[in-house]
């Protein structure tokens, strides 16, 4: 069980680094962005980054006006 808890919240603080970065700052610290990689994980955290700030970057061309507007054409 603990083995569990400890991947658990590893696994939420990975996430959690994310949550209200620009696009330019997801990438991970040895990358010169802001997101720590999970030890001995690194090539998986840094797909990872890379997966969001491509998806980030979609998002805001698409919908500029942000949540809720409508995409663009």
């Amino acid at each position: 069980a603990g083995r569990m808890l400890r991947y658990l919240h590893s696994a939420a603080a990975f996430r959690d680094q994310f949550r209200g970065k620009s696009a330019d700052a997801v990438r991970l610290k040895k990358d010169g962005g802001t997101v720590d990689a999970i030890t001995a994980a690194t090539i998986s955290s840094r797909a990872v980054a890379n997966g969001v700030r491509e998806a980030l970057t979609w998002y805001r061309k698409n919908f500029p006006q942000g949540p809720g507007g409508e995409p663009r054409g």
